[in-house]
This record gives structure tokens, C-alpha cells and sequence, in this order.
């Protein structure tokens, strides 16, 4: 029997925020900002939004597919999972429980 994502979210007291019961991956407020430096001096830097507020969950056995436009951040997004980026800000959750806390989130 599969879990169903219709289930009772029950909360995770160290988090407080909810998940999904049996969840494998959750990642909540997954953000990447860039400073891109100007080479004259009278500009300032500005920020650029690579990626900016993403939320997801995985269940067991479950595929995801990431699909979008060119440029809206998909490798970034793909790059901080495995950990060849370090998000600006994020939670993750691995079994329900908090494995990672990135950033602005200690």
C-alpha cells in the first residue's frame, strides 16, 4: 500500500512546520541569490533572483521531472540538491525529520 498525499499532516516539532507523513524529500523555501558585481565603479551590484521560494515534496518510489523555460533556474535548483551549491536559504527534510538546515535558517 502506497501513502497517500491526502493523508493527516502531522507536524514536525524540531521544524515546527508540517509534512507530509512518509514523505522522503521535502524541501521548503529553497532560495539562490546571486551578486552580480558591476565593472563600473559609479553602478551598483545587483541582485539576481536565480531561484526563490521553490517548495516540493517526494514520496517513496515516486519520479519527479523538473520542466521549465530556459533560464528559470532548473540546474541551480538541481546543483544545490546534490550539494555542488550552497542555497541562500532553505529547509530540507529527509524522512520526515530535519537533515538539513542551510543559511539564514541555522
Amino acid at each position: 500500500m502506497s501513502p497517500s498525499l491526502e493523508a493527516p499532516v502531522r507536524p514536525i516539532a524540531e521544524a515546527g512546520v508540517t509534512a507530509v507523513p512518509f514523505s522522503s524529500l521535502e524541501v521548503r523555501g529553497l532560495k539562490k541569490h546571486f551578486i552580480k558585481r558591476s565593472m563600473l565603479p559609479w553602478e551598483s551590484a545587483v541582485n539576481i533572483r536565480a531561484v526563490d521560494g521553490v517548495d516540493f515534496i517526494v514520496s517513496p518510489r515516486q519520479v519527479v521531472g523538473l520542466v521549465g523555460e530556459s533560464g528559470c533556474g532548473k540546474t541551480t535548483l538541481g546543483r544545490m540538491l546534490v550539494r555542488l551549491e550552497d542555497p541562500t536559504e532553505a529547509r530540507f527534510f529527509l524522512m520526515a525529520s530535519t537533515w538539513r538546515k542551510c543559511a539564514v535558517n541555522p
